[in-house]
Formats: C-alpha cells, structure tokens, sequence
C-alpha cells in the first residue's frame, strides 16, 4: 500500500524542524497583532490608529522585501532562520515597555516587520533543501494551512488570553513561542560557508540593477 505524501513529508525530521518554527512563529505573529490592535484601539479609539499598524508593517515589506532574498544567500539560512526568531522574541518583549504609548508600539512593529522580512525568505527558500520536489507541493501545502491555521489560532487565543489573565501575558508568551521556534531551527544540518566577497559584489550588483530596471520601467511602480 503505497503511503501518504503527508505522511512521507511529515516524517522528515529537517521537514518538522522547519514547520515547527513557521508554526510557533505565526501564531505568536497573529497572537500579538490581535493584542495590539486592541490596545490601540482602547488608547485611542481611532480606525486610523489601528490602520497604521498595517502601514508600519508594510513600510520593511516594501523597503527590504525585493531584496531580502539575495541578503539571505549570503548567509547560512540555519542561522538567519535562529537569529531572527531570537531577535523577534526579544522584541516583543518591548511591547511590555511601551505600554499604550502610540508612537513607541509603532516602532516596535516596524522593526518586529523588518526582522520578519529576513525571516520569511530564509524559510521559504529552506524548504526545497530539506524536502524531495516530488514532495514539495504537499510541502507548501501543510505551510499554507499552517498560515491560516495560526491565523485562527493566534487570534482565538489572544481574546481569553487578555480577558482572563491580562494585556501582558500574549507578549510573554509569544516571548516563549518565539524561543521555541529558534529552538526548533538550530537543529537543522549546517550549510557551507557563505558571505564571500564576491557574493557580496554580485548582490550589490543586482541591487543596482534593480534600482535602474524599477526606474526605466514606471508600470513596475505604477501598475
């Protein structure tokens, strides 16, 4: 009897490592949106305030994201993979630091944003290394579930959270989740060496020759 893709996929160990991650990593990522959006609205009690949250979250997409897969490729996607759920679970910590105040809740999501911007890619780009191609569509499959899934979770989570226990305890524990995510990435198999020289010159390279195809060509800016 001829096994299950999903179970042949699931089985991987590299496979579960980087699935772990994606899934304690998203619904932290859902879990402290809803948190904060509610604290916005309860310090300001203004639509816009709260559609900021989304402008400022947008802001490292645009800034970063046609680029952050070349940065990436010069590193050892194991480590970018450690270092920014590790970095991100340090900076939901900030969020008890702000409290209510606007401006500061702002700042920390944008740079929450900026460091997810190098997460993303890195998690993407890790799954081919790790699963057959034959298997890679059941593979972006149990990934793409796993966003709503965390979606659903994330925010089913954080009303009784906030409710029963407090405001704070979603960042505390997204702290956890996302400590566990980088726990959960640091076993994969390391890669060899990257970040040399002339990686560095090409991506510098492609950069430029981004700028200059985005710059002759307005329908990319203005479609």
């Amino acid at each position: 009897m001829r096994k299950s893709p999903f179970f042949e996929v699931v089985k991987l160990t590299n496979f579960r490592r980087i699935w772990g991650s994606q899934i304690f990593s998203q619904t932290t990522l859902n879990l402290i949106n809803f948190v904060i959006i509610l604290r916005i609205f309860e310090a300001t009690h203004s639509t816009v305030a709260i559609s900021l949250v989304w402008v400022f979250y947008a802001i490292p997409a645009i800034i970063l994201g046609p680029f952050s897969g070349t940065v990436i490729d010069l590193f050892q996607k194991r480590k970018v993979l450690m270092y920014t759920t590790f970095f991100e679970a340090l900076i939901v910590l900030c969020y008890l630091l702000v409290k209510q105040k606007l401006w500061p809740i702002y700042s920390v999501i944008f740079l929450y944003s900026l460091v997810n911007q190098l997460y993303i890619p890195a998690e993407a780009s890790t799954l081919p290394w790790v699963v057959s191609k034959n298997l890679l569509p059941v593979a972006n499959s149990l990934f793409l579930f796993t966003i709503y899934g965390a979606f659903l979770v994330g925010f089913g989570l954080a009303g009784p959270l906030v409710r029963i226990i407090g405001h704070e305890t979603p960042f505390i524990l997204g702290f956890v989740f996302l400590m566990i995510a980088s726990l959960f990435v640091s076993g994969l198999p390391k890669e060899e060496k990257k970040g040399k020289i002339g990686d560095i010159q090409d991506f510098l390279i492609r950069v430029k020759e981004g700028y200059l195809f985005i710059k002759s060509q307005p329908v990319v800016l203005f479609p």
